[in-house]
């Protein structure tokens, strides 16, 4: 098992997976964070049969600042009161699309060296596995998940109406690759048999 940590959730992977903290890698760092606008998803893991992007959002005990993230399409963004600055972020199933396209580029990058250089040897074996023939037949399923903890329901819409609304827009943004899309919680993370994950106390 791989065990990884991001806002306080670990995550335990089964043997057999690729897992890449992608976005603390060098190549990441020093490569594709120098592109203004461009992010990463928190990790990528890779096993005989599914390809995932995993984005993670811990907003348990700060939903009223992060409320408008979850509002499709920036709907909310000016209007919804927060205490942070998000003249230069957006909602989180815009975010979500766009962290998707950038790590798919980065990692095309990764793969693309004849010869992997010092950056990208860390994560050419995960790269390579989005660029082989598995992914083109469909032996290896594509599947972008975004974890969201936090209690956003209210009297008009549960937190599962909300989860499903922000994978349906998701879905849209990305309907030109061939994926699945879940929007869960840390406690349901097991469901998708890609591993665990457990809040730290």
């Amino acid at each position: 098992m791989t065990g990884l940590v991001e806002s306080n959730i670990e995550f335990e992977f089964p043997d057999g997976f690729y897992v890449s903290k992608f976005d603390d890698t060098n190549f990441y760092r020093e490569n594709v964070n120098a592109i203004s606008g461009c992010k990463a998803v928190d990790f990528v893991a890779a096993g005989s049969s599914r390809y995932a992007f995993i984005e993670v959002k811990n907003c348990l005990g700060d939903e009223a600042n992060n409320r408008w993230r979850i509002a499709k399409n920036n709907s909310k963004r000016d209007t919804i009161p927060t205490n942070h600055d998000v003249s230069d972020r957006d909602s989180l199933d815009i975010e979500m699309a766009q962290k998707t396209v950038s790590t798919i580029a980065a990692l095309v990058g990764a793969y693309s060296a004849p010869t992997p250089e010092r950056n990208a040897i860390e994560c050419y074996d995960i790269a390579r596995m989005l660029c082989d023939e598995k992914i083109h037949t469909g032996e290896r399923m594509i599947v972008v998940i975004l974890v969201l903890d936090g209690n956003f329901g209210c009297r008009t819409r549960s937190d599962k109406t909300i989860r499903n609304e922000l994978r349906k827009s998701i879905v849209k943004k990305l309907k030109w690759l061939k994926c699945t899309v879940c929007v869960t919680t840390s406690t349901e993370f097991g469901n998708l048999n890609l591993g665990t994950a457990s809040r730290i106390a």
